[in-house]
Parts: C-alpha cells; structure tokens; sequence
C-alpha cells in the first residue's frame, strides 16, 4: 500500500470509529467495535494514542470484571488483548477529573500495577483526608490494597517509595488507632507505635514547617496526628506512670467541610498560619512514653508547644520539689 493509500485508510478508520464513538452512551457494545477499528490504524504510535483517548472518552462504563472490560482485554478468541493497564490508566482519571473520588483513582491505579503513583495519591489526598475527617475506611481501604499488591505481585514499592514517611506512617497510625481505648491489649506494641510515630513525624517537621515539599492538607493532617499521639501517649502515661500532674492538653479546634480544611477555623490566622489558642484544659505529660526532647521536635500547632512546654516544665518543677521535700 502506498503512502498515499495508508493515509486514506487512516482516516476512513478514524472517521469510522468516531462515529461509533459518539453513539456509544446509547449502545455501550459499539465502544468494542470502534475499539476494534482503531486496532487498524497503520502504526503503533497511532493506534495507542486513539485508543487511549477512546478509552479516556468513555471511562465511565469500566467496571471490574464486567463482561465489557474481559472483551476489551481477552487475548482470547473474540477479545481485543488491549491492555488492561490503559483501561484503568482511563479510570483512574476519570475517578480524579470527574468523580472527584481519591480512593476510586488509587484503586483503579493499583489494579493497572500503577503502585507507586498510587501512593503518591494516598500520600497527597485519603491520607490527610482520613486525618482531617477523621473517617478511615477509605485509608484502611487503599492501604490493604497496596499491601496486597506489593505480595502478589512482588512489586518493592518500600523500595520505590519512602514508605516510612508516607503510606507507612498512615498505617502505623491507624495500628495505634485500634490499640488505643481502656479496653484495648497491647501494652508493648502501643508504646512501641507511640516511640515510632514521634520519631518520623519529628523527622517531618522541618517539611511542615517550610510547607515546601507538602501540600496545605498533608501538612494539617501531620500536625492532627503528631497532636494525637501526644494526646494518646498522655493518656497512656497517666494510667501507666500514675504521675499526677495538671498541665493542658492539646485543644480540640479543628473542623472540615467535604474533607477541605477551612481557612477561618480557630486554629489559623488570616495568612494560614497556626495561631496561639489558650482554652486548654487538664492532662498530664508523656512521662517514660516519649522523651522530651523529641516532644518539642514534633510538627505541633503553636497551642501544641505551648501545652507540652507547660507540662514539662510542670513536671520538672514537681520532680525537684518532691526531691527536695
């Protein structure tokens, strides 16, 4: 075929498949057909990017293992052996731009092997939206996900990613999560989760505090969770140490609204910065959980530092007068 005759072609082909394109919301079978004419575009270069944007076109009718999605990919005979990554590469898009659903997008991503972007958007979205929510199921969701992915598929996505300050510190918060409660087992294991979270969120304070390297989100969720191991380490050390100090705990002054951290709640000023609070109440301090150094060195509000300055200092003054007493 000459040159001329393979443009022709071409063109034909696209013309054809365009429109069956654009009958397919009212007959979603033709999108194989057009799918399959595409399959005859003359190079390699043109028939993935037709396709793709076919595939872009139409992402909505993609369910899991429905009988549209096996005959797109099926190597076998009547299949179209496209594959599989793209229809979920087109998914998960449409899961950003459209449904305006995180978890769906990371789903869709860790069913195409793409794990590492999926990370990425368990990192920069469910994560801090679970934190400011506070609703895990969707973390708890995509993190099992991931998990699963990384065993079946023998992908190091711990070797791809730094997992210890990202989907990793998720999953250890949520583990300190499920053993916190007066009923809760697990003595060994919740001072070892409390020790590791205060390390890799001290880790991270310099990036919460430049706001550089993280998004306005992540860095309100880190601050959340930094505040909350303190406050379950708190806890813990008042019904473990039995040291009776009263100092001030770490206000409660945080709300949202559809997971969008709102720029006039109490605990920002007007340029988006923490700002002082002072309606604190009663708790005691980290005595033999955390050490107090690495208190202070947590991504805290300013109400945070405020509050563990105050019981430290509390707890010092105490210590030397009961040793002079």
């Amino acid at each position: 075929i000459r040159l001329g005759e393979t443009r022709t072609v071409d063109k034909l082909v696209l013309d054809y498949a365009a429109a069956l394109s654009a009958e397919v919301s009212g007959n979603p079978a033709l999108l194989t057909t057009a799918a399959w004419a595409l399959l005859h575009l003359s190079s390699v270069e043109s028939r993935q990017t037709a396709i793709q944007n076919l595939l872009d076109q139409h992402a909505s009718l993609f369910q899991r293992d429905s009988d549209l999605v096996r005959t797109l990919t099926s190597r076998d005979d009547g299949g179209l052996a496209i594959p599989f990554t793209w229809l979920c590469t087109s998914r998960a898009l449409y899961a950003r731009a459209v449904l305006r659903n995180h978890a769906d997008e990371a789903q869709w991503m860790i069913d195409g092997g793409q794990l590492r972007e999926a990370h990425d958007v368990l990192l920069r979205h469910i994560g801090p939206a679970a934190v400011i929510g506070d609703n895990y199921s969707s973390l708890r969701n995509v993190l099992s996900a991931l998990d699963r992915a990384q065993t079946t598929t023998h992908a190091p996505l711990k070797e791809m990613v730094d997992w210890e300050k990202g989907a990793g510190l998720y999953a250890d918060f949520l583990a300190l999560l499920d053993v916190h409660g007066p009923r809760a087992s697990g003595v060994d294991l919740k001072k070892r989760l409390v020790s590791k979270l205060a390390s890799t969120l001290a880790a991270l304070r310099g990036e919460v505090l430049s706001g550089e390297a993280r998004g306005r989100e992540e860095r309100v969720a880190l601050t959340l969770m930094a505040e909350r191991v303190v406050e379950i380490a708190s806890a813990f050390a008042e019904v473990e140490g039995g040291v009776d100090v009263s100092v001030c705990p770490l206000p409660s002054r945080y709300h949202s609204d559809d997971h969008q951290v709102l720029h006039d709640c109490d605990g920002y000023d007007d340029d988006g910065d923490w700002e002082l609070l002072t309606d604190f109440d009663s708790s005691s301090s980290l005595q033999g959980i955390v050490d107090n150094e690495r208190i202070l060195s947590l991504p805290l509000s300013q109400s945070g530092y405020l509050a563990q300055s105050q019981a430290l200092g509390l707890r010092f003054y105490t210590t030397l007068l009961s040793s002079s007493a």
